[in-house]
C-alpha cells in the first residue's frame, strides 16, 4: 500500500470516527441541552469522542470550549474534524499502528 492509499484509508476511518462521535453527541444534547459536551481525541489512534468528560485517562481535548448543542449533526461534524487537524490523531511512524 502507497502512503498516498494508506493515508486516504486513514483518513476515511477518522471521518466514519467523527460521525459515529456525532452521533452519540447528539442524542446527548437532544436528552441534555445544558450539558457542556467536549471533543475528545486518543491520540495516534483516530478514536474521537463528544462527551461531558473523557472516556479514561488517555484522551485529550481538542479544544477547551465545549461544543455548542446549537448545531446541526453536519455543523458538529465540520467543527469536530476543523477543531482535530492540529490534533496528532493520526498514527505515527513509530507508533506501530496500521490503518489496514
Amino acid at each position: 500500500m502507497t502512503f498516498q492509499q494508506q493515508y486516504e484509508q486513514q483518513k476515511k476511518t477518522l471521518q466514519a470516527n467523527i460521525a459515529k462521535a456525532v452521533d452519540q453527541w447528539f442524542v446527548q444534547a437532544c436528552n441534555n441541552p445544558a450539558l457542556p459536551q467536549f471533543i475528545f481525541y486518543k491520540p495516534h489512534t483516530m478514536q474521537v469522542c463528544i462527551a461531558a468528560q473523557a472516556p479514561d485517562s488517555g484522551w485529550d481535548k481538542s479544544t477547551e470550549a465545549p461544543i455548542s448543542n446549537a448545531i446541526t449533526k453536519q455543523q458538529a461534524w465540520q467543527v469536530t474534524f476543523d477543531s482535530l487537524r492540529q490534533c496528532p490523531v493520526y498514527p505515527s511512524e513509530s507508533s506501530g499502528v496500521s490503518a489496514a
